[in-house]
């Protein structure tokens, strides 16, 4: 996958654990004014922000290695990131408090375009007729045109999933990141959405 340049900027930035989302913002407001990495980390406004240690170590990782193998093991992965910076950046999150930087997406990222998306999860014990009603919503909307938004955990959201296969589109999100499918029984559900929709 090709990436620009300030994509990368936000794909290196996004690599370090140890930065909190305040902080990683900061390097790329920096980034952003600057319009070097390496003068973004020597910024001021990072410099009395973050401490020395991690300025240290992002700094000695500020390599074209390091961002290369970034994107290769992305790549191996057949993951995309759309960055804040990409053209397919869903503008519904612009504008919320705390945008996140970047979405690790695979699948059918033309449906991060559509505007017309609703998301719809539910408790992981529910009762038959909470999942009946999930399923009917999903079914109902997703044949009206909306791409179904929901989770990949047991109960509600597995359902609507299912339910949402067989007449329109889906998007999967997982908090545990896309290597690491929670619940483990759910990994083939998983793998699907990534062949029919989005994850």
């Amino acid at each position: 996958m090709q990436y620009t340049k300030d994509e990368l900027a936000v794909i290196f930035v996004d690599s370090f654990d140890f930065l909190d989302y305040k902080h990683k913002n900061i390097v790329i407001d920096a980034y952003v004014d600057t319009g070097s990495l390496k003068d973004a980390i020597v910024n001021d406004s990072v410099t009395s922000e973050i401490s020395n240690d991690k300025l240290s170590e992002i700094n000695s990782c500020l390599t074209k290695d390091y961002i290369d193998n970034l994107v290769s093991v992305m790549d191996k992965q057949d993951v995309v990131a759309v960055t804040k910076f990409s053209k397919n950046y869903p503008l519904s999150l612009v504008s919320i408090a705390e945008p996140p930087f970047i979405l690790y997406a695979k699948g059918n990222l033309s449906l991060l375009d559509n505007k017309n998306a609703l998301a719809i999860v539910g408790s992981r014990k529910s009762l038959p007729t909470s999942k009946a009603i999930g399923v009917n919503y999903a079914k109902t909307l997703s044949k009206a045109g909306m791409v179904i938004v929901t989770g990949i955990a047991e109960g509600v959201e597995e359902e609507i999933i299912k339910a949402t296969f067989d007449v329109g589109n889906v998007i999967s999100v997982t908090a545990g990141g896309l290597d690491m499918v929670y619940p483990k029984q759910n990994a083939k559900l998983f793998s699907l959405v990534q062949q029919k929709g989005l994850c």
